[in-house]
């Protein structure tokens, strides 16, 4: 490592670690939400954890999905800088229509029912069977829950979802 290398890491060492303690959610929020769906946590530990990370911080290619600026309505872009971006709508539609199936690119998040669906279309989940449509809404009551929505004391139904909004933060 050079001297300027060195100057260049000591400028930007404390820059890059005033967001690390914003990344993922907290233990507190965890267990608000462990309380308001706990079956919603068990799926979340069993099924997202191992990619998105125990507090939904996001782990190599899996984004985050607890926390600040978890859930946005559009998807994070990788640009060629490698620097994450939220995509513009235009380059989002263009990518969707030439993406490869089973990619992990998705539709706009405008409303819970988007989450909804994306749980239960996403491609690195393998649960099956009659209970997974409940496991997918309990999961995302669980998202919910930790990014401090207001939500109905059923948590996410079938009947509610599409008229719940995503809190953004």
């Amino acid at each position: 490592m050079t001297a300027i290398d060195v100057r260049r890491l000591v400028v930007w060492l404390p820059l890059l670690s005033c967001g690390a303690g914003a990344v993922g959610a907290t233990d507190a929020e965890l267990a608000r939400a462990r309380d308001v769906s706990s079956r919603g946590a068990v799926v979340f530990a069993h099924d997202c954890a191992s990619c998105h990370g125990r507090h939904g911080e996001g782990l190599a290619e899996a984004p985050a999905i607890l926390g600040p600026g978890a859930l946005p309505e559009y998807p994070r872009g990788r640009p060629a800088t490698g620097v994450p971006g939220v995509q513009d709508p235009q380059q989002m539609e263009a990518e969707q229509q030439a993406r490869r199936a089973g990619s992990g690119m998705r539709f706009p998040f405008r409303d819970v029912q988007d989450v909804c669906t994306y749980i239960s279309n996403h491609p690195g989940l393998s649960r099956k069977g009659p209970a997974k449509a409940d496991d997918d809404r309990a999961v995302t009551t669980f998202l919910l829950a930790v990014q401090g929505a207001a939500l109905p004391a059923e948590g996410v139904t079938a009947n509610n979802a599409a008229s719940l909004a995503i809190p953004r933060r």
